[in-house]
């Protein structure tokens, strides 16, 4: 719909309403053309988000298990998407022992996976000074 105000009262022509009709028709093409280029934008804003989102989430899982006398372990993190929710370590427990856990089953809200990131990091770190010759987290 186009209103067209006028200091006079008027009767258009049909040449100045097919006129009006094709000026209307091409501001709402404009229109429609910023509204799908700014979605495009933040469409794109957000895929780089997931990728560095998903690159940092890679790196938070250990790129190869510890060497374990006695035990061949692997491991592998394949996410459905781009980006998962499930993580795993391996933490280095005092007199040597050390313990494989799957963190995906505690999801419950950004606090709780927080939290794991926060205890990830510590467990890197004591992961990295209580071994001399095997460094579970790859960088």
């Amino acid at each position: 719909m186009l209103r067209v105000y006028t200091d006079e009262e008027q009767t258009f022509t049909q040449l100045k309403i097919d006129l009006l009709k094709a000026v209307a028709a091409q501001a709402a093409a404009a229109i429609e053309n910023t509204r799908l280029i700014t979605e495009s934008i933040e469409a794109e804003a957000l895929e780089k988000q997931v990728a560095m989102a998903a690159e940092v989430q890679q790196r938070m899982i250990p790129q190869t298990p510890p060497k374990v006398p006695g035990l061949d372990l692997a491991a592998v993190y394949v996410p459905a998407y781009t980006l998962g929710g499930d993580f795993y370590d391996f933490i280095s427990l005092p007199g040597d022992k050390r313990r494989a856990r799957d963190r995906g089953r505690q999801r419950q809200g950004r606090a709780r996976e927080f939290d794991h990131v926060r205890r990830r990091a510590h467990s890197a770190r004591r992961w990295t000074t209580s071994t001399t010759s095997t460094r579970c987290c790859g960088g």
